[in-house]
């Protein structure tokens, strides 16, 4: 196994963590203006029993959803808070995948340009 997967991989995750924290910062905005439509709707209208009940089960998936996307925000905080805290190291881990990166290619494909005849000579029984 490559050292740069894991190095990669860790890096990964910590932009997958952004991208899920943003995503979830959204969502949850987005059910709180939901959440504030339909409860002036129920303020300002005088609508019948059925729309009423229609109203309150949308309310309620829309405060499910809201839920949903808030525990995503509070399992993601500390990771985003330790992201901010160590934005030069994260640096310095993608100029170190950088390094192991080419040291791999470098180990990879390694040719040896014979100095001597000493293989040949032993390879063809040659005993001088």
């Amino acid at each position: 196994m490559y050292h740069s997967k894991q190095i990669s991989d860790f890096l990964n995750f910590l932009k997958e963590a952004e991208t899920a924290y943003n995503n979830a910062l959204d969502d949850k905005a987005k059910a709180d203006v939901k959440t504030q439509d339909i409860l002036h709707r129920l303020e300002l209208e005088e609508d019948n029993y059925h729309n009423t009940a229609r109203l309150a089960k949308g309310l309620r998936k829309v405060r499910q959803e809201r839920r949903k996307a808030k525990d995503t925000v509070f399992l993601f905080e500390p990771i985003i808070k330790w992201i901010h805290n160590n934005d030069r190291s994260i640096q310095l881990l993608r100029q170190l995948l950088g390094e192991v990166r080419k040291a791999e290619r470098q180990t990879q494909n390694r040719q040896y340009i014979y100095r001597t005849s000493i293989v040949d000579d032993v390879l063809n029984c040659r005993n001088e």
